[in-house]
């Protein structure tokens, strides 16, 4: 989310209030997911969830993509002991913007895949699939046959390449 989005000030302020709890109750330093959702009569923040753990499927890809921030590092120093201080890219900030894309697979076989032509940056492409593999329709939300995260500096783009990635098929069935 961008700072200057009107929600931004209060997610942020609520997911360091929820924090400072779990800092208190001594779950210490680490990488912690904050869900929440915000009240539409109210506008009031409302947990759902603290865990401990990045955020999944591509949150961490986009974080790293959008800030700078390598989470998924930071966790993993942190779970083997080492003091571990966030770990930024150089140059870093709230230069990019981000989405990611689950593509359901459809019952069939496989014949090819083709690579999204986006002008957005193809920072990160997961194939479920392979030519000649038999899918089956998904049983559940982590059935995927392709996982692509994009990135851009202009989020009107951005959102113009996300609608249209989410409108193609990627993998071209028999």
């Amino acid at each position: 989310m961008p700072p200057a989005d009107t929600l931004y000030d209060l997610l942020k302020s609520f997911s360091e209030d929820v924090l400072d709890e779990v800092d208190k109750n001594g779950a210490g330093n680490g990488v912690y997911n904050v869900q929440l959702f915000v009240e539409g009569g109210t506008g009031e923040a409302v947990l759902i969830d603290v865990a401990a753990r990045a955020a999944g499927v591509a949150a961490s890809k986009m974080i790293e993509e959008c800030c700078g921030v390598g989470i998924e590092e930071t966790s993993l120093l942190l779970q083997m002991g080492h003091s571990a201080p966030l770990q930024v890219r150089e140059g870093a900030g709230m230069t990019n913007y981000a989405a990611y894309s689950l593509h359901a697979p459809k019952q069939g076989v496989v014949k090819q895949m083709r690579k999204p032509e986006l002008d957005s940056t193809v920072s990160s492409l997961t194939w479920k699939a392979t030519p000649g593999q038999t899918l089956s329709a998904p049983t559940s939300m982590s059935d995927a046959s392709m996982l692509i995260v994009i990135s851009n500096a202009d989020l009107q783009r951005l959102e113009c390449d996300f609608e249209a990635m989410n409108g193609e098929e990627y993998v071209i069935y028999e």
